[in-house]
C-alpha cells in the first residue's frame, strides 16, 4: 500500500524533528546512531517476560530468551509494544540475529499497518547492518527503503535510509538521492534544536548529511558539516561507560563522526588535520580497522 504523501505543516514539524511515531497509542522515540544505525526505543518499563528474556540474553541463554519472548507474543500477539520491547532487549545485548528474527515476525503480524511496519523495517535494517550476514548490504538497503516508502516524512526514517544509501552506494544517482533526502532531514532537525533529544538527533543527521556530501565529492562542504555534527553532540548525552543506555552516545558512536571527518580532511589533502582527527577516532576505539587503515595511508610525518 502506497502511503499518503504530504509535506508536514509548520504545526507538526516539531514532532517530525523529534522523530515521534505514534503506534497504537504508544510513543516510540527513534534515535539512529551513525555507527550501526541502532534502533533506540524510548519506552516505559518492560514487561516481565522481556525482563526475563533480557536476563537470559545477558547470560548467553538465547533459547530461554526466545521462550520468554514467545510467551509474551502468545499473550499479546497484536501489541506492537511487545515486539518493540523484544527488539530493544536484543539491541542492548547485541543479539542481532534474534533481532532480525523478531523484526521479520513482527512484519508478518502487522502486515498492512504502515507506521508499525516502518518501525519494524527500520529495526530490521539496523540489525542487518550489525549482523553483516550474506548479502547484508542489499538486504539492509531494501529494508530501509521500505521503511522510507511507508513513512517518507518521518525524519528518523529519512536519516536511516539516506545514510545507508550514501554509505553503501557508489553510483552518482543513488548518492544524489541520499543527498536530497538528508538535506530535507537536516532542515527539519534544525528547527527543533531547543529540545535536548532534537539536539542529539541533529548531530546524527548532520553526520549523515556530511557523509553524503563527502560521497558526492563536496569535501569542503563535508568538513564544515561534519565539524558541526561533532560540535552539536550534547555533552550530557555522552556515556563512554559500559552502562550506556539507549539514547546516549557511546565511544562506538562518536568514533564514526571522527572517522568521517578524518576521511574528508584526507581527501582535501589536509594531512595533519586528518592525522589528528583519525587519532581521536582511534582513541575512542583502538581496534577501529577502517580508521587505522586510513591513518596508515597518510603521508609520514616529515623528519626534521
Amino acid at each position: 500500500m502506497t502511503p499518503h504523501k504530504r509535506t508536514p505543516s509548520m504545526a507538526n514539524r516539531k514532532d517530525q524533528a523529534l522523530s515521534i511515531v505514534l503506534v497504537a497509542g504508544i510513543t516510540v522515540m527513534l534515535l539512529i546512531s551513525m555507527r550501526g544505525l541502532r534502533l533506540k526505543l524510548g519506552m516505559g518499563g518492560a514487561s516481565s517476560e522481556v525482563t526475563a528474556g533480557l536476563t537470559a540474553l545477558k547470560e548467553k541463554k538465547p533459547d530461554v530468551a526466545r521462550q520468554k519472548f514467545d510467551a509474551l507474543l502468545t499473550k499479546s500477539p497484536k501489541d506492537p509494544q511487545a515486539y518493540l520491547e523484544i527488539l530493544q532487549a536484543c539491541q542492548i545485548t547485541r543479539q542481532w540475529g534474534i533481532a532480525v528474527e523478531y523484526a521479520q515476525r513482527g512484519l508478518k503480524a502487522f502486515n498492512g499497518d504502515e507506521k508499525v511496519s516502518s518501525v519494524l523495517y527500520s529495526s530490521l535494517a539496523s540489525s542487518l547492518v550489525e549482523l553483516k550476514g550474506a548479502n547484508w548490504k542489499q538486504e539492509a538497503l531494501r529494508a530501509a527503503e521500505e521503511a522510507y516508502r511507508l513513512t517518507p516524512e518521518d525524519v528518523s526514517t529519512q536519516n536511516m535510509y539516506g545514510y545507508l544509501l550514501a554509505d553503501l552506494s557508489e553510483d552518482p544517482t543513488s548518492i544524489e538521492k541520499a543527498f536530497q533526502i538528508l538535506r530535507k532531514a537536516v532542515s527539519v532537525a534544525e528547527e527543533s534544536v531547543r529540545e535536548p533529544e532534537a539536539t542529539l538527533f541533529l548531530s546524527m543527521v548532520l553526520d549523515s548529511y556530511g557523509w553524503a556530501l563527502y560521497k558526492k565529492g563536496d569535501t569542503g562542504g563535508a568538513i564544515i558539516t561534519l565539524q558541526r555534527a561533532i560540535n552539536a553532540i550534547p555533552q550530557e548525552a555522552i556515556n563512554l561507560g559500559a552502562d550506556a543506555q539507549p539514547g546516549q552516545m557511546t565511544a562506538q558512536d562518536i568514533k564514526i563522526y571522527y572517522y568521517h571527518l578524518g576521511a574528508a580532511f584526507q581527501k582535501e589533502k589536509q594531512t595533519e588535520e586528518a592525522r589528528r582527527t583519525l587519532q581521536t577516532a582511534l582513541k575512542y576505539d583502538p581496534t577501529y580497522k577502517e580508521a587505522q587503515q586510513l591513518y596508515d595511508s597518510l603521508a609520514p610525518i616529515p623528519k626534521n
